[in-house]
């Protein structure tokens, strides 16, 4: 559900690889990368998980979203 690239900023290796952020876009993972976000903080109560990040992006999943790929899960992006 979400795939999280730790990476520096213009880094010269050209992490993350754009085919690998795009298999995780093809199967509907939220992405974050602290190349773009800065630090990614996740917490979970062992049936939520809410992930935040330094730049103010925000994702909350439920249990059932984390079980179920028909389950919705929200995002609020914040520019």
């Amino acid at each position: 559900a979400v795939a999280i690239f730790s990476a520096g900023r213009a880094n010269h290796f050209g992490h993350p690889a754009p085919a690998v952020v795009d298999r995780y876009k093809s199967i509907g993972a939220q992405i974050f990368r602290t190349d773009r976000d800065g630090a990614v903080t996740m917490e979970t109560d062992g049936y939520s998980i809410a992930v935040r990040t330094f730049a103010g992006r925000r994702l909350a999943l439920n249990s059932a979203s984390l079980h179920h790929e028909e389950a919705e899960s929200t995002e609020d992006t914040k520019k």
